[in-house]
This record gives C-alpha cells, sequence and structure tokens, in this order.
C-alpha cells in the first residue's frame, strides 16, 4: 500500500497582508502626520510667541521615542474587533514610556535639547511711540532743525511704514550674517508696541527699558531697541532714529542717536549699518587686534586671534586705558586721562571752527562728554575703552603669521588720532 502524504492545501498568511489587516500602514501614516504637524506647530511657537528654542527637537524625540509603544498599539489592536491585552503590551510600553523618561532627565541635566545653545541671540525691536514723542523733540538735532528752519511736525511711523523698514532691515541683516552661528530677530508688531507704550506709560526709567525687554524677550545675548520717527520741515519729509540697548546684562548698555537723513532708503541703510555693528561687538566682543607701529599711513597690528585676510576692511578706536592705581574708587588723573580729554577738547576745537560741517548738538555732545570725564569725582572706569567718535578705518595689505600691514582707508572723524595700542576689530 503506498502512502499518501496529506498536503494543507490552505496557503500560509503573508506578513505583509497580517500588517494590511491589523491596519498598521495607515495608523502610522496618520501618526507621522499628526507628529508633522505638532512640530511645525511647536516651532510656530518658537519664533512667534519666543517659546525656548530646544522645544521642537524636544517634540522630535517624544514622537520618534514613543514610536515603539505605537506600533505595539497598532499590531494588537488594530484589526477591528475587541482584543485582549498582551504580555508585550504590559511591559513593552511602560518600558519605552520609562526609557523616554529617563532619557529626558539626562538630556535636561547636560544641556542636550539645547542644540542651539551656542548661538547668540539678538533681539531688535523697531518702533514709533506717542509716549516717546516729548523726548525725541528735546534732542539736540531736533532743536537744531528747529532754529535753522522754524517750526518742524514730528510724526509717528504708522504701523505698515514699521513693518516696511523691519522686513527690509532684517532681510539685510540675515544676508550679512548668513551662515554665522547666530539668531537674530526684527520685532515690530502691533503687541510689540502696545508692550513697549505700556512700560513707557508705567513710567519706568528709560535706561530701564532694555532690561524690561530683556526679560520680556527671554533674555537673548542682546537686546536692542530702536525709536524711529519723520520730521516735517517745509513739505519735505526726514527721518530721524534713536537707538539704545543692552548686552547680557544691564551694566553693559548702549545708546545711539542716528543723525537726521532725508529718505525712507538712508533711514533704514542707518539703522542696518548701526544693528551690524552691534551685532559684531557682541560676535567678536572676545577677540581685538592691536596697534603696534604708525608709519605714516601704514599701520602694523598684532591681530591677537583675528582672522584676517588681504584686501579685508578692519576698525580701528583710540583704545584709552584708565587707571585706579591708588585704589580709591575713582580714576586716576593720570597721563591716560589726560590723553582722553586732549582728544576731547580738540574735537570740541575742530567742530567750533566748521560751522558747516557739524551742528550745536555735536559740539554740545563733546563738552558733555568733556565735562563727564573731566569730573573731580570721576567713578571708577578702570580697564581699555573706546569712544565712537574717535575710530577709523583699515585696509588690510599683508598678512604674515604674527603681524599684520594695514593701510589707512579713512578717519572717522578729522580729529581722529592713530596710537600705538589702539583697538583693532572686524568692520
Amino acid at each position: 500500500m503506498v502512502g499518501v502524504r496529506k498536503i494543507n492545501s490552505m496557503p500560509k498568511e503573508s506578513f505583509i497582508n497580517k500588517l494590511i489587516q491589523r491596519r498598521i500602514p495607515q495608523i502610522l501614516g496618520s501618526y507621522l502626520v499628526a507628529a508633522t504637524s505638532l512640530v511645525l506647530f511647536i516651532e510656530y511657537l518658537v519664533e512667534k510667541y519666543q517659546f525656548p528654542t530646544h522645544f521642537p527637537t524636544l517634540a522630535l524625540f517624544g514622537i520618534i521615542g514613543i514610536l515603539p509603544s505605537v506600533v505595539i498599539l497598532a499590531y494588537f489592536h488594530g484589526a477591528p474587533g475587541k482584543d485582549d491585552w498582551t504580555k508585550v503590551e504590559k511591559i513593552g510600553i511602560p518600558v519605552n514610556i520609562l526609557f523616554i523618561g529617563v532619557c529626558l532627565l539626562f538630556g535636561n541635566y547636560f544641556s542636550l535639547w539645547e542644540i542651539n545653545s551656542n548661538q547668540n541671540r539678538h533681539v531688535f525691536y523697531i518702533g514709533s511711540l506717542e509716549e516717546l514723542k516729548k523726548t525725541v523733540e528735546h534732542f539736540s538735532s531736533i532743536r537744531d532743525l528747529t532754529e535753522k528752519n522754524g517750526d518742524i511736525e514730528l510724526l509717528l511711523l504708522k504701523q505698515n511704514e514699521l513693518n516696511e523698514i523691519s522686513l527690509n532691515i532684517e532681510s539685510k541683516l540675515l544676508n550679512e550674517f548668513y551662515n554665522q552661528d547666530l539668531i537674530i530677530e526684527i520685532v515690530s508688531e502691533e503687541k510689540d508696541q502696545q508692550i513697549m507704550g505700556k512700560m513707557i506709560s508705567d513710567k519706568i526709567n528709560q535706561t530701564n527699558i532694555p532690561l524690561e525687554l530683556y526679560k520680556y524677550f527671554n533674555e537673548p545675548d542682546q537686546i536692542g531697541i530702536i525709536f524711529g520717527y519723520k520730521i516735517n520741515i517745509n513739505d519735505n519729509t526726514k527721518y530721524l532714529a534713536r537707538g539704545l540697548g543692552m548686552v547680557g546684562s544691564q551694566s553693559n548698555n548702549w545708546s545711539s542717536e542716528l543723525s537726521i537723513v532725508d529718505s525712507k532708503g538712508e533711514f533704514i541703510e542707518k539703522i542696518t549699518e548701526l544693528l551690524k555693528a552691534k551685532i559684531r561687538t557682541v560676535e567678536n566682543r572676545q577677540v581685538s587686534g592691536i596697534v603696534t607701529k604708525i608709519d605714516e599711513n601704514i599701520i602694523i597690528i598684532n591681530p591677537n586671534g583675528l582672522k584676517l585676510i588681504k584686501n579685508m576692511k578692519i576698525n580701528g578706536n583710540t583704545n584709552y586705558l584708565l587707571n585706579d592705581k591708588d585704589e580709591n574708587g575713582f580714576t586716576d588723573k593720570d597721563e591716560d586721562l589726560k590723553k582722553l580729554l586732549d582728544d576731547i577738547k580738540n574735537a570740541s576745537e575742530y567742530i567750533k571752527n566748521h560751522p558747516a560741517e557739524y551742528t550745536m548738538g555735536d559740539l554740545k555732545g563733546m563738552q558733555r562728554m568733556y565735562n563727564q570725564y573731566s569730573d573731580d569725582k570721576l567713578g571708577l572706569r578702570s580697564g581699555g575703552m573706546t569712544i565712537g567718535s574717535f575710530n577709523y578705518t583699515l585696509k588690510v595689505v599683508d598678512v604674515t603669521e604674527s603681524t599684520v600691514v594695514t593701510k589707512l582707508i579713512k578717519l572717522g572723524d578729522p580729529w581722529v588720532k592713530i596710537r600705538v595700542g589702539d583697538k583693532i576689530t572686524i568692520e
């Protein structure tokens, strides 16, 4: 008798068919769409409302980390009908959640989620406020204009103009600092104007405004404020701006009154150049070269870590080394202070003798500076310091390992003197 082997005619269900039957591809697809939407929404919150920049990274980690639990639930409960909980689910899902929790705790402890923590963040507010019009009307440049032209009208920039100006400035700054490890944010929306207006209405001292905004915008590395206004003079429109800000802490405040300009385009350029300089100051604050030798228009410098190449333009500033050698808490009346006072006096004399080139506001500014630094009880200002009115521009001619040869391109003002020990920074 011949034996016959019975063959099972029922085909074995393929693994792919099993996944489809349990609706795993559909569930995973829906999960990924929802997860992507979540990450995009969190990125929107970061950009719009200054949420911490590492939140999208956290969300992405959570989405990927919980994926094993999603797969387990889809596999065992994706098919139609009621399913009992299996041992795989009872063990696997808690282990997965515990693993995510441990990773989050360790990641937070070692700051692993803050992938942008090394980036300097620069936030600049651009606004035009009714609350500050009275202050602006007392600017020396405004008073000079009134003396020459009679009555003038100071106008606010409208919201659509602020938006246009802000977009132009932001675009120029992003192009200038493209692919550099920093973050630039320009804020000028109506809600930002309201917040600033409330700060001023609450009678916060103007010097404290940067500190208040510093806190409001989640403590950036630099906060800058630009107040802009239009001036109507004999049916002509001019523009004026005042800038103030803070780098890192309240002790590093800066302020700058921009000269009055004749067009919106020039106004945008002036503000852009100011903000470029403030960003570079922060980005290069730990690196500066020193002038070591002067031969007429040829200036030799020790780069001291500055990365310079041929034909690059760089900035020079007179460096005043003020001292408190007797440690009495006041700046010494020594040769270093005398150099500063002599420079300010020479600048005042030049301005006085060239009234067509400078305004009474420029002269009064120099006189105020002279009075400040010649005070008998000048507060301690120990260490190197530079003043914006005493600067010049150099062009790199030749670079060696330890020295750089440069040529003077222009003095910031005719009274500027170049000296050994001056501070050199990238333009």
